[in-house]
């Protein structure tokens, strides 16, 4: 079967990275494909292979390559992007593209962590689908099903057929880095279930916080590591045997913005 030929763009980000290994190369006879992987921590077969466009790109691997290349950081930051853009391309192969929501109406349907709970549970049950099932998968009272499911109908994102409910679109998500009050209440609604989540054995969940020192502008690669990071979860635990809703936020902010007024200087 014939390969799929790389897109432009991915081309041309790996040929950034293997111009400036050969640079290297030519003006020291030491430095080697073998001498780099080693740096990057990889093996010098799947290093070979990457830069010969047999393997997906990869955003730490990338930044890592560039960072021992001697890539200047906006050099970096530019490449990153190509290579997000990459890997969505890659993996909107086999996953549908998300439906972003822009429609004020749709945005109040899921304006909870409720209500994509009860798009995740429609997805796994199928065409068991049905209002009663959908209380036990969720763990929610009945009355607050009925009322999600009717906006969420009202909203057009999901129909019954039949016997059960349907989703219209495959995946949805809202506009990143432009502030709604949707995302705002879901971003809220996902704190507070953590903190209820701390409850539970530490089997059933994951939850790390890291305080670091940090050059703010690289935010905007970190989004996109964070993006990638989503992307490749969600094609991880999203395989056939899914059977559970489970609940992925990813946060990032300056500690300063949590201290309170008055222990800010005047």
């Amino acid at each position: 079967m014939r390969k799929a030929p790389l897109p432009r763009e991915e081309v041309l980000s790996r040929q950034k990275i293997l111009d400036r290994l050969n640079e290297k190369k030519a003006k020291n006879s030491n430095f080697s494909v073998r001498l780099l992987a080693k740096k990057v921590n990889l093996n010098s077969g799947s290093l070979s292979s990457y830069l010969k466009g047999k393997r997906g790109l990869n955003l730490e691997i990338t930044r890592s390559l560039m960072e021992s290349l001697g890539f200047a950081p906006h050099e970096i930051s530019e490449c990153l992007s190509i290579s997000l853009a990459a890997v969505q391309q890659d993996r909107a192969k086999i996953v549908v593209p998300a439906k972003t929501i822009t429609d004020p109406r749709q945005l109040k349907s899921i304006s909870s962590l409720e209500s994509f709970a009860v798009l995740s549970s429609i997805e796994i049950l199928k065409e068991n689908a049905t209002e009663f099932y959908i209380v036990q998968k969720t763990g929610l009272a009945q009355t607050r099903i009925e009322t999600l499911l009717k906006d969420l109908q009202d909203a057009g994102l999901i129909e019954f057929r039949e016997t059960h409910f349907v989703r219209t679109y495959n995946r949805i998500n809202t506009p990143d880095d432009q502030p709604n009050e949707s995302a705002n209440r879901i971003n809220c609604d996902a704190v507070e279930l953590a903190r209820e989540a701390l409850k539970s054995p530490v089997s059933d969940r994951d939850i790390t916080t890291v305080v670091m020192p940090s050059n703010p502008n690289k935010l905007r690669e970190a989004k996109l590591l964070i993006r990638d990071f989503q992307d490749r979860m969600m094609a991880l635990l999203e395989d056939e045997q899914k059977s559970e809703v489970l609940v992925l936020a990813v946060q990032l902010f300056p500690f300063h913005s949590t201290s309170s007024p008055s222990e800010k200087q005047p």
